[in-house]
Parts: C-alpha cells; structure tokens; sequence
C-alpha cells in the first residue's frame, strides 16, 4: 500500500486479522465492479448533467427569510466592483456548460429493465462485491468463483 505523504498508514492488515476472528473475510480485487450493472451484468454509462457558468465575480451569501431569521447560503453575481447584482440562479449572461455526474451512472439495457435505469455507483459496486462474496461462499472457494462479467480478461491477468 502506498504511503501518501502527511498521512499515516492504513493498519489494513491488523484490521484484518482482527475482523476474520469474528467473520468470514473475503479479499478480492475490484475488476468492473463499478462499471457493470449487478442485475444485468451490462455496462452501465455515464450520465451527463448542465449547469450554468455565470461570467461574474460569484460569492456565497446568506438569503434572508421572510421571518428575518438567516436561511441557507446562496451564491450571489457581483460586478468587478463589488456592486450586488442578482442571485447566480437568475443570471441572464450565464452559459450553460456540460458535466459528468459522477457518482449516478444509467444502464440502457431496456430489454431486461423495460426503461432506462439509473443507478448510484457506489451502491453498484457494493451489489456487486456481495455478488462475488456470495459466489465464493457457495462455491467453497472455486478460484472461477466470480460472475462472468466480472472477471478479468487472460491478458490482463499477465504482468510483465
């Protein structure tokens, strides 16, 4: 494991141990997991989201409500100045610019969904990692234990 600087390490392998005295531990490697769909085994894609790029000097403010107490922060155009113009979310001369939602993903596999189906990434790849928990378990440790989509190419097993 790595050691990145100002960090301490990870006691991975204490953890370990300590955890394998009351449960079964399972080490696998993380090939596709995030990236294949745990009920369809299908690629899942990317789903791209907008948002307005506003050409003025941008500071976050609290909104007052209208019981005068302070409401949540809101970000706010100002000219070079300093001069208040108006809330961001009004902004004529914003542009609206593309991005990729990282952590929402869709698969397109309508024949076995019947729609298109978003889906959380992290919770996908927790599906999946179960999937392959459960595999092992009910093939006592076949070291061909993982789902088909899941398993890493010949050529990739290789290392030069």
């Amino acid at each position: 494991m790595p050691l990145i600087p100002g960090f301490a390490p990870i006691p991975h392998v204490e953890l370990i141990l300590l955890l394998s005295k009351f449960a079964l531990v399972i080490l696998t490697n993380e090939h596709n997991i995030s990236q294949v769909h745990s009920s369809c085994d299908t690629r899942i894609q990317r789903v791209q989201g907008t948002y307005t790029h506003c050409p003025h000097i941008i500071k976050r403010r609290r909104a007052l409500t209208l019981a005068g107490n302070r409401g949540r922060k809101v970000k706010w155009c100002f000219d070079e100045a300093g001069v208040f113009l108006h809330p961001q979310a009004d902004c004529e001369q914003g542009q609206a610019r593309y991005t990729e939602i990282w952590s929402i993903k869709q698969c397109r596999n309508e024949l076995a969904h019947g729609r298109v189906l978003f889906v959380d990434r992290d919770k996908n790849a927790a599906c999946n990692i179960r999937r392959i928990g459960i595999q092992y378990m009910l093939t006592d440790g076949a070291p061909n234990h993982r789902p088909n989509a899941l398993v890493r190419p010949p050529h990739e097993n290789e290392r030069n």
